[in-house]
């Protein structure tokens, strides 16, 4: 699993909630790029109601497809 395997390279805020979308199966993350650059990329089945949570807990989801 990417998150035992590169958990210190996910910051702290962001752990809970990806094991919460793992935990129920609403979205996953994916850690991307290095050197400090980073970003997390996401999949979901239920765009709009993961945008509105993101949203509310302070982390705009840009969308790339629908």
């Amino acid at each position: 699993m990417e998150f035992d395997i590169f958990s210190r390279m996910i910051p702290d805020p962001i752990k809970p909630l990806w094991i919460r979308g793992i935990l129920h199966e609403e979205y996953l993350l994916k850690l991307l790029g290095s050197g400090g650059g980073g970003f997390l990329l996401g999949f979901t089945q239920s765009l709009p109601e993961v945008i509105d949570f993101f949203d509310k807990m302070g982390y705009p989801a840009i969308p790339i497809a629908e």
